[in-house]
C-alpha cells in the first residue's frame, strides 16, 4: 500500500512518482525508529524527573529557540537592508572581473 502511495503522483499529468521507492521506505523506517527512540528517552526523563519538570524544560528550550531565531532574522534583515541596491549588483561583478 505504501509503495502505491509513493507512486500515485505519477497518475497526474506533469507529476512523477517516487524515483526510488525503496529509498523512501528506508527513510521512513529510519524516521519511525528515531521517533520511537525519542519517545522512549522522553519516557525515561518523565519517570526520573516528572512530567511537569520535563514539560517546563521543553518550554524553556522552545522559548530560547524562538528568541534565537528572532534575533537571527533581525540580524539578517539588518544586513540585507544595509546592502547596496540590487541595481548596483552588476557593477560589483564588473569591478571584480576587471582586475
Amino acid at each position: 500500500k505504501t509503495r502505491e502511495l509513493l507512486q500515485s503522483p505519477s497518475v497526474h499529468k506533469g507529476c512523477s512518482g517516487a524515483r526510488k521507492p525503496e529509498d523512501n521506505m528506508s527513510d521512513l523506517r529510519a524516521q519511525v525508529a528515531a521517533n520511537q527512540k525519542g519517545i522512549a528517552l522522553i519516557g525515561e526523563l518523565v519517570q526520573e524527573y516528572s512530567l511537569d519538570v520535563v514539560q517546563a524544560y521543553m518550554l524553556h528550550i522552545q522559548d530560547n529557540a524562538e528568541v534565537a531565531v528572532r534575533d537571527l532574522l533581525k540580524k539578517v534583515a539588518a544586513e540585507v537592508s544595509a546592502e547596496p541596491e540590487a541595481s548596483s549588483a552588476p557593477e560589483r561583478k564588473r569591478k571584480r572581473g576587471a582586475k
